[in-house]
């Protein structure tokens, strides 16, 4: 038996009973008591496109926002990451949404497009927004969307594509170039760049970040740029003849005289003479070096490796009692063992006979012991094969030049 006061009406979306009562109307709000969740939703959908139901939220918003308890929560709420994103996580899922029929999501864009323009239009409400956006927590979240929103590769390469179309068009070619063109820096603003420059390089990570990081980076951009095809020939074709920017021009002969004289500066003479000096002997330890290095080390002797005495580079020197140890390589040095005085030895395009080698290696020792150094040389045999040995020797030696130093013999 159905009472008078209650009876049953079927559910608009899945048709299953429903209980009323007399006096109600049959609204959307009795959907709620429907346990299908999918009709809920539903039923909220066609509340919320009501214009009673909008006119009285926003009413109802109004009239919250207006108590200051109110207030303070929300902007306490504000405050914590997770409400952050809570938000951007339903605007994402709002925009996806939109997305699926173009003309709705033009006509949301618009919408907002023009209600920022009103806002902006009020001069108290911009320069509300320019002094929030001055302070250090907005410039952080500003910064910190960037980083998120260019690590998302889709985002990124559309930015990209943007940019290309810009640069490509004469005026999105001027826009880009012109920016600061006849514009120049305060002073206020140079001594704040050079503030924070001075308290940036001041730190080891900021460093480390803005110069070997950066350098790493870039040239390993420039080695893959390279490697294409299209990139070599797109520059070769760009740089060759008449396409190249100094195509027919030459330097005038007043900065000439300007180039020879700051050349001839001493300074600049000694620069010279060290990178020559460099680039004739190389400071790259080989095999039977690095061996030597080791009895050194086994000895425990302080010793500098590739140190110039008078313009010549020795492997090892110990300057705390004047001696120069030299590994001699079979080859390269023509042991005599295994050349004879007539033998061809050397790199394709330094090749010299072994009397000349011999010579050479006689008129190098007597320089060293002219400024005061004994010299050891120890054939590559000798050194790889009998290390011992071989720091036995070293180590009288080692003796008996402190001993000689000490009684004033040297």
């Amino acid at each position: 038996m159905i009472n008078e006061k209650e009876y049953h009406l079927p559910c608009i979306f899945c048709k299953t009973p429903i209980l009323q009562r007399e006096g109600e109307k049959r609204s959307i709000w009795l959907k709620r008591k429907c346990c299908n969740i999918e009709c809920q939703h539903n039923a909220m959908k066609q509340l919320g496109n009501t214009k009673e139901y909008k006119e009285k939220q926003g009413k109802d918003s109004a009239q919250r926002w207006k108590d200051p308890v109110f207030k303070a929560q929300m902007k306490e709420s504000a405050k914590n990451p997770e409400h952050h994103k809570h938000r951007s996580d339903s605007a994402k899922r709002r925009a996806e949404n939109l997305k699926k029929d173009p003309e709705k999501y033009a006509a949301y864009i618009k919408k907002i497009s023009e209600s920022q323009k009103k806002l902006f239009e009020d001069p108290e409400h911009k320069e509300k927004r320019v002094a929030h956006l001055k302070t250090d927590e907005a410039k952080k979240r500003v910064a910190e969307t960037q980083q998120n929103l260019w690590k998302d590769p889709v985002w990124a390469a559309e930015q990209r594509k943007k940019r290309k179309e810009r640069c490509s068009t004469p005026e999105g070619k001027k826009i880009m170039g012109n920016k600061m063109r006849g514009k120049h820096h305060s002073e206020e603003t140079k001594k704040k760049v050079s503030k924070t420059l001075i308290e940036l390089n001041k730190d080891p990570e900021y460093i480390k970040k803005t110069y070997t990081d950066t350098k790493e980076f870039r040239s390993n951009f420039s080695k893959s740029l390279w490697k294409e095809p299209e990139y070599f020939k797109t520059h070769q074709e760009a740089m060759t003849g008449e396409n190249n920017p100094m195509y027919g021009k030459f330097w005038p002969e007043e900065k000439k005289q300007a180039a020879s004289k700051r050349m001839k500066t001493p300074e600049k003479i000694k620069e010279f003479q060290d990178r020559m000096k460099a680039s004739r002997y190389s400071t790259k330890n080989t095999k039977l070096e690095i061996a030597l290095q080791n009895i050194m080390n086994n000895i425990g002797i302080e010793y500098k490796t590739h140190e110039y005495i008078d313009r010549l580079k020795p492997d090892i020197v110990i300057e705390s009692c004047k001696l120069v140890i030299e590994a001699d390589g079979v080859f390269f040095h023509a042991d005599p063992r295994y050349f004879k005085p007539t033998d061809i030895v050397g790199k394709h395009g330094n090749r010299y006979t072994a009397e000349s080698k011999w010579q050479q290696e006689k008129i190098r020792d007597i320089r060293l012991e002219q400024n005061g150094y004994k010299v050891l040389h120890f054939w590559e045999k000798e050194i790889m094969r009998e290390p011992k040995l071989v720091e036995e020797l070293i180590r009288i030696e080692i003796i008996k030049q402190q001993e000689d130093l000490l009684w004033g013999k040297v």
